[in-house]
Parts: structure tokens; sequence; C-alpha cells
């Protein structure tokens, strides 16, 4: 029998050392070129003034704990007058469910199809309680945001989903 001897060159401590500096060196590089990239493609900011965001959604959350403190409701519908033409009517009514007067009420519609057929008006009120408008709104899920201010101070908002059929 022969015995056979691998020739090649023998493994040493300084070559694994050489080994391992270089794997990590590798990977520090990726890491290091990884992160140039994405900073330099997205560099984290989302909000220019991001402070002033945050103070303007605490002033929100004031305003909304007010609200459900003074306990305003709104009742609306769409009615269809025309093929083109909705009315929308709202009645605002404090907690103990007498109609609110006097107030300037606005909404915006967002359209479920195309945010260019977005539309902001201006309701008016038509007796005591009762606001309305007419749009030109087609038929479809809409999303209403309405706003009721009371001398220049927005006292009620909300957010509703309505059909016009």
């Amino acid at each position: 029998m022969s015995s056979m001897v691998a020739k090649g060159r023998e493994l040493t401590g300084r070559k694994v050392l050489v080994m391992i500096v270089g794997f990590f060196a590798v990977v520090f590089l990726v890491n290091g070129v990884m992160i140039h990239l994405a900073l330099k493609t997205f560099p984290g900011v989302q909000e220019k003034q991001p402070y002033e965001r945050g103070l303007a959604y605490d002033r929100e959350i004031e305003q909304a704990r007010a609200q459900g403190a003074r306990g305003w409701s709104v009742d609306g519908q769409f009615i269809r007058t025309s093929e083109t033409q909705a009315e929308l009517t709202l009645m605002l009514k404090d907690r103990e469910g007498a109609l609110l007067s006097g107030l300037e009420v606005t909404a915006h519609l967002v359209s479920p199809q195309s945010h260019a057929q977005d539309l902001d008006v201006i309701l008016r009120e038509a007796g005591p309680g009762e606001y309305r408008v007419a749009v030109a709104a087609a038929t479809g899920t809409w999303t209403v945001d309405l706003v009721a201010a009371q001398a220049g101070e927005q006292k009620f908002r909300s957010r509703n989903r309505v059909t016009i059929r």
C-alpha cells in the first residue's frame, strides 16, 4: 500500500486571519455602499416641517376633544335633482337635539374616481340648522369632509362616506 500525501499550501494561522479580515472587510464595504445609496436616494425626510406638523396635530387632537364635549351631530342626505345635479342637505344639532344656526359650513367632496372631480362647496343656511348646496356630482360613493365654524373658529368636523344615486 502506498500512502498519498496531499500537496498544496499549508493552512496557517496567518492565512486564516487574512481570510477572516478579508471577509469582514468585504461585508463592511458592501454595507457602506448600500448605506450611501440608500441615503442618496432617500434622505429620510418625509415632512418638510415635522415639528410644526406635530404641533398642528396636537391642535387637531384638542379640537376633537372639544368637539366631543360639545356633543354636536349631523344628519345629511344627497337628493338627486337632475341627471348631473344633486343637493346636499345637512341638519346640525347640539347635544339636546336643538338645531344649530349661524354656522359657516363647508364641505370637501372627494370623488371615488379621480381627484380632478373633487369639489369644495359652501353650504348656505336654508332654515334653522338646515344647510344646503347643489353640486354637480356623479353617481357613486363619495367621501364628504364637513367643517362647521362659528365666528371663524372650527367647531365641528366629520368625514362621512355617502352614496349618490
